[in-house]
């Protein structure tokens, strides 16, 4: 089943713990503000569901974003 990102996952990755797990995300849950340990993957996204109401041709977003994910940490890099 496919993942709809609100965020892309390797915007996300720029928000990992610089602790030990490299690859964990602190999450907050807006219902009760408790803080949990989370991944890119499971977090700002829905289990099968369409990219997004307003565009007609459902994935385009991802597809999209295929196009911009691989430069995209490079990219960060030269800003910063």
């Amino acid at each position: 089943m496919p993942k709809d990102h609100f965020l892309p996952q390797v915007h996300l990755s720029q928000f990992l713990s610089p602790a030990r797990d490299k690859k964990q995300l602190w999450g907050m849950r807006k219902r009760d503000l408790e803080i949990f340990p989370c991944r890119t993957n499971d977090v700002c996204r829905l289990q099968n569901n369409s990219t997004n109401r307003y565009v007609v041709r459902e994935r385009a977003i991802e597809d999209f974003l295929k196009t911009i994910e691989p430069g995209y940490n490079r990219s960060i890099s030269e800003l910063r």
